[in-house]
């Protein structure tokens, strides 16, 4: 099973977060055409304020890597899960 369609590092762009192009290459290279078809999760601040500067569909804040709830609640975000592990939860309930 699959499950990445693309991997992409800031040094596969000009620039890095919070610039969306990471998105966007990630997006080109899935084939993915619209923002409303994407949804990203992070979490660090850059990582969320990338996600709204790219207009994606959802920008999840996660609270289980880098940052807190204090770092994370005042950026920009769809949604904040105390876990990546609740991500696919989040996908199927309120993405689909």
């Amino acid at each position: 099973m699959d499950y990445f369609a693309a991997l992409v590092s800031s040094e596969d762009v000009a620039r890095g977060r919070p610039s969306p192009f990471m998105i966007f290459h990630a997006m080109e290279t899935a084939a993915v055409d619209s923002v409303a078809e994407v949804v990203t999760a992070g979490d660090t601040p850059l990582d969320l304020r990338a996600g709204a500067n790219a207009g994606l569909r959802g920008n999840v804040g996660v609270l289980s890597g880098a940052s807190g709830e204090d770092k994370l609640r005042p950026e920009p975000h769809t949604h904040i899960l105390r876990s990546v592990a609740d991500l696919p939860a989040l996908l199927r309930e309120a993405f689909e």
